[in-house]
């Protein structure tokens, strides 16, 4: 998750929002939607150190 999403509360909400550290954009935008789209819904829990929380909560449904 950490370096899926660098900049967690922007790319959850516009996944295609690419920053720097994403060396291949095209790649990391579809690998956001990938798991997106994937976990959405479902009672995963996440958590990652770019995210802003610390403990892991329930994937954003």
């Amino acid at each position: 998750m950490a370096d899926l999403f660098h900049i967690y509360n922007v790319q959850m909400k516009y996944p295609e929002t690419a920053v720097s550290f994403d060396v291949d954009k095209k790649a990391a935008v579809k690998s956001r939607n990938e798991i997106i789209k994937k976990y959405k819904g479902t009672d995963t829990l996440i958590t990652g150190s770019h995210t802003p929380f610390s403990a892991p909560v329930l994937w954003v449904k």
